[in-house]
């Protein structure tokens, strides 16, 4: 091959590799981009959801496989006197009379 050619080639190649460079880093950008738009989105998404939760009268709880207390909304915690940190881990049949745990089980 001809030096020239040769010349002519690396030249087009390193322009090729330049191009590609790029366009990989632009499709980074936009790729971030798109992620802190989602980011903010599910933020405004949570905040949303943890306000409508916050605000209710009516008792919300979540209770794992094992029975142990793993939320409870602001009105739970009101009516029964308890803070977040009491609460959370606390089995809940700890929370609930004996005489009722039968009906309690039954009923999940």
């Amino acid at each position: 091959m001809p030096a020239e050619l040769i010349a002519a080639l690396r030249t087009e190649n390193e322009a090729l590799r330049r191009q590609v460079a790029d366009l990989q880093a632009a499709a980074r950008r936009e790729q971030t981009a798109k992620q802190a738009e989602v980011l903010r989105q599910l933020a405004v998404s949570e905040n949303q959801l943890r306000s409508f939760i916050e605000s209710q009268n009516a008792f919300l709880v979540r209770i794992d496989l094992e029975g142990n207390y793993r939320f409870a909304n602001p009105a739970f915690l009101r009516h029964f006197g308890f803070e977040r940190d009491q609460l959370i881990g606390l089995p809940s049949l700890d929370t609930v009379m004996q005489d009722d745990w039968a009906e309690v089980r039954a009923n999940g």
